[in-house]
């Protein structure tokens, strides 16, 4: 038995669900109100005890299993899932090695110091004396206390050792101070406070774990402006987002992340109602930091001063291809986010402010202008388009050759047809050329080679098992190019009922997505230590099957997802009976129209799988006939 088997053994999913959202029996079934959006009319969210798993007939239109619903709710990977769940169920993962248990025990100790310096400045701020500037300064940016206490702000003193002394009296090492990123090291040996005079920002991780910290000078002459803790085992500044802990609840009942640039333009949103706000720390927004909002929500916002939209259209030529091989570290450039929106299947809007003002002036002078503000915010490719002609001469053919060179490439990148020829259409109309023009550019750039690193060393995550979808998911991992052909089989992550397999199959699309090569990767370097043992069973159980044809994988992932159908048709017609029972006929009536179409879908694949099984066995009869005369 796996650890996952044995966590599931052990944890019933309606009791462990039942925890947080209030379910009621129905039938064989628990239904209750989804945790994961906003929803007030009727119940769509059920858990299934039969096969201890959960989904939403709601705006969610998602589900899965227990481990499934801890990374949604907790917003974490499968692994640190796996962790909470194998600790409450008493279930060893694996013998933790000396070496395992010493680097865990060096970052409880760096948390604990860095929670210590938070509380220390907190404190200082809220009754020092020597704090008295700070606090004015603060009333007089409308900075409420309860503001104060809920981002825990605090003052680091005028002092080369005041949060060193006050850290070693109580225990804790001066190197230990250090690599928490508190200290700097002097050239003659020694430390000194990296903080002297500046109101801290404590920046803490989705769960509300200190990590770091950013510092605004109180001195004007003071240099930098804003200091960011080092990169250190807790912080990474590309991985983070300002204020995500206190804004996770409300982004995900909204269904939507509001970006803007600092530490106050945050807070001050929240203290005018805007809970669903996060700061990036800056303009370099990464698609790391995306990644974390994505579990959240999948429509973001990116609130921009206006002088930011000059930057961004110098940024635009730059192809997200010739990115470093650290793609998740790197900030995201103006347009690559029409690329990153289709890969991530998320909504990505512009929100540009007033001239000469940002969020925390607008948001403290006119929330409903603020409120107009986002509403009002553009896709990515409308953004760019008028960022990119608004200074051209769109008169001129000098004009209207560098945005068509800018533009057409942007849009040629789109994933969606009927999106890339509205702007194809919208362009034409706004540089007033025939259409045909740029569809002639439009093609010279499809048909020009990639600038895309050859050498690129792919990165992904892993896996363990054996059923059908075992045996799917192994011939994808050894097939991985046929995974690309499969779309229009309609095959997702969600046809996983496994965590792991769900996991490693995600992996591998991204990988495809981003690479887009033919070749077997090696996902180890991206998927979590837990999830080695599975991936390498199932590269070593698809090796079983070598060689294969494209039909018998083909069959096997409609197999699937014929089984998934007939799952889910179950499903809804117990649903359908239930809502007719309860007399709410616009709801059985809406499970009526859900079933038509899946029984469409399973009609589609059960003929597809005949098909397949028929070309299978017309080519094992020539090839018997040939051998025959041979």
């Amino acid at each position: 038995m796996t650890p996952t088997e044995e966590i599931k053994s052990k944890i019933d999913i309606v009791d462990f669900i039942g925890e947080t959202v209030k379910l009621r029996r129905s039938g064989k079934s628990y239904t209750g109100f989804c945790p994961f959006h906003a929803n007030t009319k009727s119940p769509s969210f059920y858990v299934f005890p039969d096969t201890q798993s959960w989904h939403c007939f709601g705006t969610c239109g998602t589900g899965g299993d227990i481990f499934n619903f801890v990374m949604k709710r907790e917003n974490v990977e499968f692994g640190e899932a796996l962790k909470t769940l194998a600790e409450r169920a008493g279930v060893q993962l694996s013998a933790r090695t000396p070496k395992n248990a010493e680097q865990d025990e060096r970052i409880k100790k760096l948390r604990e110091i860095t929670e210590a310096a938070a509380r220390y400045w907190h404190n200082l701020l809220i009754n020092g004396s020597v704090a008295k500037g700070v606090r004015n300064y603060l009333t007089n940016r409308d900075v409420s206390q309860q503001s104060i206490v809920n981002f825990q702000l605090g003052y680091a003193p005028e002092s080369w050792d005041a949060l060193g002394n006050y850290l070693t009296v109580r225990g804790y090492q001066p190197k230990d101070i250090h690599d928490a990123g508190l200290t700097s090291e002097r050239d003659n040996g020694g430390y000194y406070d990296r903080f002297r005079n500046r109101l801290m920002f404590p920046i803490r991780d989705i769960k509300g774990q200190t990590i770091g910290f950013g510092a605004r000078a109180l001195d004007e002459l003071q240099q930098p402006k804003y200091l960011n803790s080092p990169q250190t085992v807790l912080f990474d500044k590309s991985a983070v987002l300002y204020g995500v802990d206190l804004a996770r609840d409300a982004i995900r009942s909204q269904a939507t992340a509001v970006i803007v640039e600092g530490y106050v333009d945050a807070l001050m949103a929240h203290q005018c109602g805007f809970k669903n706000v996060v700061a990036s720390m800056g303009t370099a927004l990464t698609e790391m930091q995306l990644r974390t909002l994505q579990r959240l929500a999948k429509k973001f916002i990116l609130a921009l001063d206006a002088d930011v939209a000059g930057l961004l259209a110098m940024q635009r030529g730059l192809d997200v291809a010739q990115r470093t091989l650290d793609k998740e570290s790197v900030p995201v450039l103006a347009s690559d986010l029409k690329t990153l929106e289709d890969r991530l299947k998320i909504d990505i809007r512009i929100a540009v402010l007033p001239s000469g003002y940002d969020p925390d002036d607008l948001l403290r002078e006119d929330t409903a202008a603020w409120q107009t503000m986002l509403d009002g915010a553009l896709p990515v490719v409308d953004y760019l388009i008028q960022i990119v002609t608004a200074p051209l001469d769109l008169s001129s053919a000098k004009g209207k050759a560098e945005a068509a060179r800018t533009l057409v490439p942007l849009i040629q990148k789109m994933a969606d047809p009927v999106e890339r020829s509205h702007y194809l259409q919208e362009l034409a109309r706004r540089l007033r050329v025939d259409e045909r023009a740029l569809m002639e550019m439009h093609t010279r750039v499809q048909s020009a080679p990639s600038p895309r690193a050859r050498d690129a060393k792919p990165q992904l995550p892993e896996k363990v098992a054996f059923s059908l979808e075992d045996y799917c998911l192994a011939l994808l991992l050894r097939h991985p190019s046929e995974l690309n052909n499969l779309e229009r089989l309609g095959l997702r992550g969600d046809d996983f009922a496994q965590s792991e397999n769900r996991q490693v199959f995600e992996v591998l699309k991204s990988w495809l997505e981003y690479e887009g090569s033919d070749d077997v990767p090696d996902l180890r370097d991206a998927l979590a230590d837990v999830l080695f043992a599975r991936y390498e069973t199932l590269i070593a159980h698809g090796s079983q099957y070598e060689p294969i044809s494209v039909d018998e994988i083909e069959r096997a992932v409609l197999r699937l997802r014929e089984r998934v159908l007939r799952q889910h048709i179950e499903r809804l017609r117990f649903l359908e009976d239930e809502a007719q029972r309860a007399n709410e006929f616009d709801e059985m009536q809406d499970y009526r129209q859900r079933i038509a179409s899946a029984t469409e879908q399973l009609n589609w694949t059960q003929a597809a799988v005949f098909a397949r099984s028929m070309a299978g066995r017309s080519q094992q009869r020539a090839s018997a006939t040939s051998e025959k005369a041979v």
